[in-house]
Formats: structure tokens, C-alpha cells, sequence
């Protein structure tokens, strides 16, 4: 499902630094913080799940 607009989750507060999604039609999805929307990771939309299965079970490690 390709949606040009930008989602966050609802659990988001308005002026939150939040993640945001975007799904193309060529089946990539685009990741962005939304304080920093000029910089993105994109991914296969099928190895999205993965990915965020990967940082919640502390597979993942940031900065």
C-alpha cells in the first residue's frame, strides 16, 4: 500500500520528535525523524517489520 503522505503513530504528541513512515509504489519504505526530515533510511517495506522487531528486542543500538 503506497501512501504519499508522511505517517507518525497516534501515540505521537504534536511537537514530539517522532519517527515517521512513508510507503512508495515501488515498495520501498522511507523512515525520517520528524525534527530532521531532510534525513531518511529506506528500505525494502517487506524487511520493515524485521527492522523494527530487530530495535525493540534490543538487536539495534543507537548513537
Amino acid at each position: 500500500m503506497a501512501t504519499e503522505a508522511w505517517q507518525k503513530s497516534s501515540y505521537c504528541a504534536e511537537a514530539s520528535n517522532c519517527l515517521e513512515v512513508r510507503l512508495d509504489a515501488e515498495g520501498m519504505a522511507h523512515i525520517r525523524e520528524s525534527t530532521s526530515p531532510g534525513e531518511m533510511v529506506t528500505l525494502p517495506a517487506a524487511g520493515l517489520g524485521a527492522m523494527l522487531r530487530a530495535v525493540r528486542t534490543g538487536q539495534v543500538h543507537g548513537r
